[in-house]
């Protein structure tokens, strides 16, 4: 529901909490995926050097499913790829609120969740847990000016499950809410 006043909800309401994933939005075996999700000047916008074909590059990565970075070149793209995924991802949760015209004047309307306070933003995957710069990974996902309809938090606190847990402690928690809680606290990590 709306949380800012002068605000209308369009839509069904969405669940307080649920959990998904974004199986087009990979960094391998659905790599070329998120480049159709994308743009090149998307890319490139997060991509130190300019001059890679981010196609060719993500078709390798698509063909190549081991690959490791090693390259700065390599790390940098994985990295762009990494923020287009979660910015994408974010766009996907977060509502909007737009402008509507009235008898009465200028209306907001929003659709979706209004994201705009959360505090935390919690990150899980292989390149979250190995990249030298997670923090700015999940930034990508964030309130940005050039977005003004979009609801995505604005400052959250950015935490990674270093250990791949967060699924075992949804089960867990059904169980022993404490002891899941007890270990999310030692194993999901601020950034």
């Amino acid at each position: 529901m709306p949380t800012k006043p002068g605000v209308t909800f369009r839509g069904l309401e969405e669940p307080f909490a649920k959990r998904t994933v974004e199986g087009d939005l990979g960094m391998r075996y659905s790599a070329l995926s998120l480049f159709e999700a994308s743009s090149t000047r998307e890319m490139k916008k997060y991509l130190s050097n300019k001059d890679q074909d981010v196609e060719a590059e993500c078709r390798r990565r698509s063909q190549n499913i081991r690959l490791v970075p090693t390259t700065e070149d390599e790390k940098d793209f994985d990295q762009a790829m990494a923020k287009i995924a979660t910015d994408h991802s974010m766009s996907r949760h977060a509502g909007t609120v737009e402008a509507v015209y009235s008898p009465m004047g200028i209306m907001y309307s929003q659709e979706g969740k209004d994201l705009l306070e959360v505090r935390y933003m919690i990150g899980t995957g292989g390149v979250l847990i190995h990249s030298e710069h997670p923090h700015e990974i999940l930034e990508a996902g964030t309130y940005r000016q050039d977005e003004i309809n979009a609801l995505k938090p604005v400052k959250p606190n950015f935490l990674v499950d270093k250990e791949y847990i967060l699924s075992a402690m949804g089960l867990l928690a059904e169980e022993d809410k404490d002891l899941a809680v007890r270990i999310m606290k030692k194993y999901i990590v601020n950034v």
